[in-house]
């Protein structure tokens, strides 16, 4: 097995126990895309300190869950660079919800490197409710969620990135994607189910001597940003293939995949030109490609998810245009019930692979 150390997000996210408006962070190397920490996990760390924060405040104390979350990333930020400073401004306190925003420093720098305005409040505050009768359309295939941890559910196909500490996608590896294995001809969204990857080997399955991970509303906001890029399905490289990135690699790599564990192979996540290497396959892999830096991201929080977390979460993200390099981004969200868990739209700066190789703020 890969001696790789992949820690928890769990761990990762870890502010401990202060009150304060201001802290310094050492950020994790292990959740990048490059030498760029991904936008995902800031916005975590971000609204974590928030929690906390309203945690020790005795007027906002009850406020305990983000509703609402505007954020917004000026440059990227580097974990090599050294403590990242988080300072929280109150904007408006009120009895029934309260704006809070911080701002993320870098650097010594004056200006933030990011920033967020969140609504707090009790999602279990009881109000008006109304039944819209709207609903996901097409459905989603059917998915027997029993059988996804051993890859026996025919209509879906995994595929688990393995983690490199140097690894130019191992954000990635948080992450095990599932996705249907009925290639569509003409693709308008992306839908994936997905499930935490940090509990496995590096480069393996489940580590039984880890404590089963699971997904909590303090992980929404990864989750959102990590979703299988939608763009490169739009998009036919120079060869005649899609990018790396597209559904239609990504069922080669779980093919890939699925023949290594079939034949016993303990490393059968070891893929050579998925992006999950260090750099040196660079050149060839993300040829072709396009790498997207998220300029800001506006999330609505529909549900708590249980304390205990969950294991299974749907995500399906759909573009509505792509002009100049400019792409919207909706990343609609469910639970294992295929409840509405939350609804993020995020604005995208899309670069092609030749521009932008390795310091990556998503992909």
């Amino acid at each position: 097995m890969s001696s790789s150390h992949q820690p928890s997000l769990s761990d990762a996210l870890y502010l401990g126990v202060s009150g304060s408006s201001k802290r310094f962070v050492q950020l994790p190397g292990s959740v990048c895309f490059g030498d760029v920490v991904s936008g995902g996990f800031i916005a975590c760390l971000l609204a974590k300190h928030a929690l906390l924060y309203a945690s020790y405040r005795t007027a906002i104390q009850d406020q305990a869950d983000i509703r609402s979350s505007l954020v917004s990333f000026y440059r990227p930020v580097f974990p090599h660079a050294g403590l990242v400073v988080l300072q929280l401004d109150e904007v408006s306190i009120g009895k029934a919800w309260s704006t809070l925003r911080v701002q993320l420093f870098q650097d010594s720098r004056a200006q933030p490197a990011a920033s967020a305005d969140f609504c707090i409040s009790r999602l279990s505050i009881s109000g008006i409710t109304l039944n819209t009768g709207w609903s996901l359309l097409p459905p989603p295939p059917e998915a027997d969620l029993e059988k996804f941890p051993t890859d026996s559910d025919p209509r879906w196909a995994s595929y688990h990135s393995q983690f490199k500490d140097q690894g130019a996608r191992r954000a990635f590896a948080y992450i095990k994607f599932f996705i249907p294995t009925n290639l569509p001809t003409d693709i308008t969204y992306v839908e994936q189910w997905v499930t935490p990857g940090w509990d496995c080997y590096p480069s393996g399955s489940r580590n039984p001597l880890l404590p089963e991970a699971r997904w909590t509303n303090d992980l929404v906001h990864f989750v959102l940003d990590c979703s299988l890029p939608i763009m490169e399905n739009f998009h036919t490289s120079a060869d005649g293939q899609r990018p790396l990135g597209s559904v239609e690699a990504t069922l080669k790599w779980a093919s890939l995949q699925k023949e290594a564990r079939d034949v016993g192979k303990p490393d059968w996540r070891a893929l050579e030109l998925d992006g999950s290497l260090e750099d040196g396959y660079g050149d060839k892999v993300f040829k072709g490609s396009f790498f997207y830096g998220t300029l800001s991201t506006s999330t609505e929080i529909k549900k708590r998810l249980p304390n205990e977390g969950v294991r299974w979460l749907y995500l399906r993200t759909e573009a509505k245009s792509i002009i100049n390099g400019r792409m919207d981004s909706q990343v609609l969200l469910f639970d294992e019930k295929m409840e509405l868990v939350a609804i993020s739209h995020h604005a995208v700066q899309i670069l092609s692979g030749a521009q932008k190789t390795r310091k990556v703020s998503s992909l």
